[in-house]
């Protein structure tokens, strides 16, 4: 079977590589249009003649405890990639802002630095670079090329556009994401990756152990005419029942995590964030940040509120989470219906109903942008204080819990064998 498969896969992985250096030359520096559909197709072709081949490969010469190994060091990839393509993005915002801020021409300042980006982000840096010095409007240029961007920036961008003041608000927009979200979060999937880790680990050895060793056990006690202690009575039933029971499913369960995880993986190394639609709702509470710094903005700028609520309702310019626009879009039909605007925020959970009380009080007094932004930042620090804290707790939790198994498999395990060397001896 090694030889049917090796050069096949060798010969696929070539191709690959050839056709990637092709399209490389092909298309030069600046890339390809943002619509080419062949150099799409052709790209992804690529890709799959390079990591198809590989995995057969590896699955094929290596052992099966292996696998494991290869879900960690996957894990590892696909964190150490969405990281740093999440911050070259937040150095390239960065960048457009210091670029505006500082009055210098926009596309030659960009293109200085287009050298210190690579992979996705590169290629839509330097098609926002071209498009920019093609005459493109600011704001459509952002929109056209926003992978090269944060996930915020089109809606912020927008604002600076439109600012009589644009070097000032530039520099207020500089840090998109805040720190302490950026921790919470990089904490968060270290966590998760750790406990998938160690929790196959865990699953592996423990159905080894109740597939082969927990029979030879009763066997050999048999065989010495020796009674079992409770304990290991206790884990041998656990191991029969789970075994024949469960034993099944669960591996059915872990084979399809194992496997939703991979292809979750894969496409989030193509840039495909599948799961922003659940982060979105778990993480509500910075999208209300975001909200409210925006409306602030808004309101400086005497704008009425529902003119500023119609412009981040904008599917294209406006905020870029679905979730969030429905809300918004909830909040100006209630007021279109005659609701009080800060009652409409809180039936549409933009607000709570001590923010909209605080929200009130502010506009009487005549600080509502203050007041907003305030809440902004009270809401930020909440949600990292929560999670931080349920994050702790679910984790100690876990590892409880897998400690406590291993503690009973040890003792179950070892007991019995001193009993044994004494009662020989």
């Amino acid at each position: 079977m090694f030889p049917q498969l090796f050069m096949p896969s060798i010969m696929l992985f070539l191709l690959g590589v050839v056709l990637r250096i092709s399209l490389r030359l092909l298309y030069g520096a600046r890339g390809p249009s943002s619509h080419d559909a062949v150099y799409l197709f052709m790209r992804t072709m690529s890709w799959v003649m390079l990591i198809l081949p590989t995995m057969v490969f590896l699955i094929a010469t290596t052992h099966w405890v292996s696998i494991i190994l290869f879900i960690a060091v996957f894990e590892a990839v696909v964190e150490l990639v969405v990281a740093r393509r999440q911050a070259h993005r937040e150095s390239a915002w960065r960048l457009f802002v210091m670029a505006v801020g500082g009055g210098q021409p926009l596309a030659e300042s960009l293109r200085y630095h287009q050298g210190r980006f690579r992979g996705i982000v590169g290629r839509w840096y330097r098609r926002l670079v071209s498009d920019l010095e093609r005459g493109a409007p600011l704001v459509e240029a952002i929109w056209a090329n926003r992978a090269a961007l944060p996930r915020e920036a089109p809606v912020y961008a927008n604002f600076i556009a439109a600012s009589r003041a644009a070097p000032e608000d530039a520099a207020r927009f500089s840090q998109l994401e805040d720190a302490a979200v950026v921790d919470l979060r990089q904490h968060l999937f270290q966590r998760l990756a750790y406990i998938t880790t160690v929790g196959a680990v865990t699953f592996s050895v423990l159905l080894f152990v109740m597939i082969k060793i927990v029979p030879s056990y009763q066997e050999i006690y048999e065989d010495y005419d020796l009674e079992l202690p409770l304990i290991t009575r206790s884990f041998i039933g656990f191991s029969e029942s789970f075994g024949l029971t469960l034993g099944v499913p669960f591996a059915a369960v872990f084979f399809v995590l194992v496997v939703g995880v991979g292809v979750i993986g894969v496409l989030y190394l193509a840039d495909i964030q599948v799961l922003r639609p659940l982060l979105d709702y778990l993480g509500f509470s910075r999208h209300r940040a975001h909200v409210l710094r925006l409306l602030a903005e808004s309101i400086d700028r005497n704008m009425t509120l529902q003119e500023a609520l119609s412009q981040l309702n904008n599917p294209r310019f406006g905020y870029p989470s679905p979730l969030v626009r429905r809300r918004i879009a909830g909040t100006i039909a209630r007021i279109e219906a005659g609701h009080e605007w800060t009652e409409a925020l809180r039936r549409s959970q933009l607000v709570s109903g001590a923010d909209a009380a605080t929200l009130r009080t502010a506009q009487e007094v005549g600080n509502l942008p203050w007041a907003m932004r305030m809440l902004a930042d009270r809401k930020v620090r909440l949600m990292t204080f929560r999670w931080g804290a349920i994050q702790n707790v679910a984790f100690a939790a876990v590892i409880l819990l897998i400690g406590l198994l291993i503690f009973w498999y040890a003792v179950a395990m070892f007991f019995p064998i001193t009993q044994m060397i004494w009662n020989l001896t």
